[in-house]
């Protein structure tokens, strides 16, 4: 499986990844667990991908981030810190810069604790160090 991360109810734009598997490109969102067949093709995927790159990438709201605290650092993604679909906004002041795999293990960490919940079920977060 090859990963390429993005900055993009259980389907939310911003964390999404895409993944190649059985000849197809995949999105994929690690907070949640859903995943959808986006293209059969890189030309496809990439075609898609620039034609909707706005939204396809977060590209305004992870710009707005950048203006205002700068450049990310290899490693470092943009996460939420309330999860978007927890109810966490699509704001820059929902956002921090994360390490990558610490962030994906958080999401992981999440998705199991959620994943068999119904939709609009009460959820209390709570960071634990």
């Amino acid at each position: 499986m090859l990963a390429m991360a993005s900055c993009s109810s259980r389907k939310t734009r911003w964390a999404n990844q895409w993944y190649l598997a059985g000849g197809a490109i995949y999105k994929f969102d690690p907070e949640t667990g859903w995943k959808e067949r986006s293209a059969t093709s890189i030309e496809e995927w990439t075609e898609r991908i620039l034609a909707d790159y706005r939204v396809e990438t977060a590209w305004p709201l992870a710009h707005e981030w950048q203006v205002k605290f700068g450049r990310l650092q290899g490693g470092q993604r943009l996460a939420p810190k309330i999860p978007f679909f927890l109810g966490g906004e699509y704001v820059i002041a929902n956002l921090y810069a994360a390490e990558q795999v610490s962030f994906l293990r958080y999401c992981g960490d999440i998705y199991r604790q959620t994943r068999d919940l119904p939709q609009g079920a009460s959820v209390r977060l709570r960071v634990v160090d």
